[in-house]
């Protein structure tokens, strides 16, 4: 779960903790910091709450999109865009308030880990640039092919290379860095460094994930075959 915002509007991905969206609206917060749900019984609230504007939505499982009603009821304003809304394999959807353009939001379907998944690449005015990977990219890692095949892996990863910037920060939909360092560390030879940048970091850029993910390395998406095979071994990897 992911909120953007600025002092009057905002908008969340995958608002699985409804009430926790509902309840930030209102808190006091900084522009361009990272927050944890945690930290947000210790915030001052606004005198005025925020309005949310937009809910965007990843794929249909629950603990991703299970907030979506009752954050309907809260908030009957804000327009909720997933997979029913006609997207096509690239939607682009800017972000306004007040006629004021704050944020591009570029909706890239990625099915695999469910047919219904889109990852979103955020651009702000500073050209900061963020991707929503819901299910189907983890740290070093990815979703299980729950209703997609590795081919549709592999396309959905070569659509993002045409259109996701290197330097671009990945916002995972789960935090799984422990189990999916031990398991991806079996299959490549990190360097000290890098076993730092894994460890030591909340998210890496997509350059980072195309270096240091075994299921995007060039040899894993050149066959499905070999991908398939991967995606097995980390299933039944213990």
């Amino acid at each position: 779960m992911y909120l953007f915002y600025t002092d009057k509007i905002a908008i969340v991905f995958d608002p699985c903790d409804y009430l926790a969206v509902y309840k930030a609206l209102s808190f006091k917060l900084e522009n361009g910091k990272v927050y944890q749900r945690n930290f947000f019984n210790k915030l001052e609230c606004n005198t005025k709450k925020r309005t949310l504007i937009k809910c965007f939505i990843t794929h249909h499982h629950y603990d991703h999109s299970g907030g979506n009603e009752p954050l309907k009821k809260l908030s009957p304003e804000t327009v909720f865009i997933n997979h029913n809304n006609s997207i096509d394999n690239l939607s682009k959807i800017i972000i306004e308030y007040n006629n004021q353009h704050l944020l591009t939001v570029l909706a890239i379907k990625t099915p695999c880990h469910t047919l219904d998944s889109i990852s979103y690449y955020l651009t702000n005015l500073n050209g900061e640039k963020f991707l929503v990977t819901g299910d189907f990219i983890f740290k070093v890692g990815c979703g299980k092919f729950f209703e997609g095949k590795a081919v549709d892996f592999i396309s959905s990863v070569n659509l993002l290379k045409k259109h996701v910037d290197d330097d671009t920060i990945m916002l995972y939909g789960h935090e799984y860095t422990k189990s999916n360092f031990e398991f991806t560390k079996t299959q490549c030879n990190y360097s000290e460094i890098d076993t730092k940048l894994i460890l030591e970091n909340s998210f890496l850029t997509f350059k980072d994930e195309l270096r240091l993910n075994p299921f995007l390395l060039p040899k894993t998406l050149s066959d499905p075959v070999i991908l398939q095979n991967l995606r097995d071994q980390k299933n039944n990897f213990k």
